[in-house]
């Protein structure tokens, strides 16, 4: 009997993320080095929860890192580069021998989960086979949401427009604001499929929180809280206002997901490190 093609290339892309893994060998440990409010470390944290591993949380002071001088050997492990100044993520994860592997950088740190606990040893993947699937769940993580939502569409941008008009240093037209916003929405309900039938559920990928989602979530978790805080715009209204119905069941979806709420940072820690972020972008202007 001969195979099915789809069978065939299912059965390949399992047996070579099993090689990949068991080359590695079990992980006896993992450990995530955060600062409990970055949203780059965040995509990380969301892909250990989606995927079900077991992994132990450390925190490190950004602004104090010579008081975990562990986190900053744990950087220098994954980027040796002395110029480069250590940064979260940083994924520990020592293998059957005992020997540590670091990784940093986000996309990086999410490849490495990705292939480390695979699909097929029973953690639920995160990239799907289909290798158009694939692409499309990279690219909107990768170029399509900070296409809309990035520069000066991005919500600090447009809370320091509002900052700066309340005190009478630019103008502050909230049509005009909200139209552009809409224009944004707009771009991502086209990039959801819009319109499109096939899709059975909310995300990138239909029913399947994707890489898509665990790259993005972080930023659109904190955008709607900058927005209704700073400049009184619910992004979820905007959308039924607008009848950006994919727009909105992806966003409502992404921002109240169990590994998303669980990893988030709460409302007022956000605008608390909003305030500053905000206060020395405006004082490079």
């Amino acid at each position: 009997m001969v195979m099915p093609k789809k069978m065939t290339i299912f059965l390949l892309f399992c047996a070579t993320q099993c090689s990949l893994a068991l080359a590695f060998g079990t992980p006896s440990s993992v450990v995530l080095w955060n600062s409990g409010s970055c949203p780059y470390a965040q995509r990380a944290w969301i892909a250990l929860e989606e995927k079900k591993v077991q992994y132990a949380w450390s925190k490190v002071d950004l602004f104090d890192k010579e008081a975990t001088p562990e986190f900053g050997a744990a950087y220098k492990t994954a980027n040796p580069n002395p110029l480069c100044s250590s940064k979260v993520p940083v994924l520990v994860v020592r293998d059957e021998a005992s020997v540590e592997h670091s990784f940093t950088e986000s996309r990086v740190v999410l490849d490495a989960i990705e292939e480390l606990f695979p699909a097929a040893l029973g953690h639920p993947a995160l990239l799907p086979l289909d290798v158009a699937d694939r692409a499309r769940a990279r690219v909107f993580g990768e170029a399509v949401f900070d296409g809309a939502f990035g520069g000066q569409r991005s919500a600090y941008s447009i809370a320091i427009r509002k900052l700066d008009a309340d005190e009478g240093k630019g103008s502050w037209d909230e049509e005009a604001e909200r139209a552009k916003l809409c224009e944004s929405l707009s771009a991502l309900e086209t990039s959801l499929g819009g319109g499109t039938p096939y899709l059975s559920g909310p995300f990138v990928l239909g029913d399947h929180f994707s890489m898509a989602e665990c790259m993005t979530a972080p930023f659109a978790q904190r955008a709607g809280v900058i927005l209704a805080h700073y400049c009184d715009i619910d992004v979820l209204e905007l959308c039924k206002e607008k009848s950006l119905s994919r727009a909105e069941a992806w966003w409502r979806a992404v921002t109240t997901r169990e590994s998303v709420v669980k990893t988030g940072v709460p409302p007022e820690d956000v605008i608390k490190g909003s305030d500053r972020l905000i206060q020395m972008m405006r004082s490079r202007k």
